[in-house]
């Protein structure tokens, strides 16, 4: 039990209760990820887990008492399904979208594979998903659910600081206690960029499943180069091994990504 589930356990029994059952219904259908991505990276609750693992680790002791229940709870669940819209099977893309924007993304790149456009909107897919499946996945309410899935969406590409869409002050029943969804958005998506270590590729799926594609290869090769992710005086340092030119400039590059992300999500 890492420290937000912890804190949130403490302070609200009925939410973390939530959020262990979603969990347990969650699992098995977030290593169907591979159906869509055969050769991507791991995906699955492992990889989730994870990144709500670094979400731990990100914040300090007095941050995390900070977060009031609600706030613990839609970070945590937002780590846990940030990308559940990777396991959606291209044929039920159409269902959980109520508008054509995804749709009409890939008429406008019709050059698109599946796996390039589940891809590129897997983000937005999760959130769709988490709203229309909210009772499925054992949230206690569409309120909670829109706020789980505004979060899980931002973990990439989408605009942080459009406050109409990313309340500062969201409520998710009566009271004063609100929520402020773009900074736990910008949690998640340091935490996600941050899951690049080899514990994604361990030696005997590389062994068995390392994908003959190059820009596969590249992925996989970054991540069994990095052993490491340690902090210190408020740095994230990564211990690398690696002897192979154009994979270090694939991590060069990886870290640049990363230092883009705490930036953007700083201002």
């Amino acid at each position: 039990m890492n420290p937000l589930e912890k804190r949130l356990s403490k302070i609200d029994p009925k939410l973390y209760s939530r959020f262990e059952e979603t969990k347990i219904e969650i699992e098995l259908m977030l290593g169907k990820y591979t159906s869509n991505f055969p050769t991507y990276t791991d995906h699955s609750a492992n990889h989730t887990l994870e990144v709500f693992k670094i979400a731990s680790e990100l914040l300090s002791d007095e941050e995390i008492e900070n977060l009031n229940a609600d706030e613990l709870y839609i970070l945590s669940m937002s780590c846990l399904l940030h990308d559940v819209g990777m396991c959606v099977p291209e044929q039920k893309i159409r269902e959980i979208s109520e508008s054509g924007v995804i749709l009409a993304y890939k008429e406008s790149y019709p050059n698109l594979s599946v796996e390039e456009f589940i891809r590129d909107i897997h983000h937005q897919l999760s959130n769709k998903f988490i709203v229309q499946e909210w009772e499925l996945l054992k949230i206690p309410s569409l309120k909670y659910a829109k706020a789980i899935g505004l979060v899980a969406e931002g973990h990439r590409k989408v605009d942080l600081g459009n406050f109409e869409i990313y309340e500062a002050q969201y409520f998710c029943k009566s009271g004063k206690e609100f929520v402020c969804l773009p900074y736990l958005a910008c949690i998640l998506r340091i935490a996600d960029e941050l899951d690049v270590t080899n514990s994604r590729t361990p030696k005997i799926l590389t062994k068995y499943y390392l994908p003959n594609n190059s820009v596969s290869i590249r992925e996989w090769s970054k991540h069994i180069a990095t052993s490491q992710r340690n902090y210190l005086n408020n740095k994230v340092i990564f211990e690398v091994d690696c002897s192979d030119q154009n994979i270090y400039a694939a991590l060069q590059d990886q870290f640049d990504k990363i230092q883009s992300v705490i930036n953007y999500c700083q201002k």
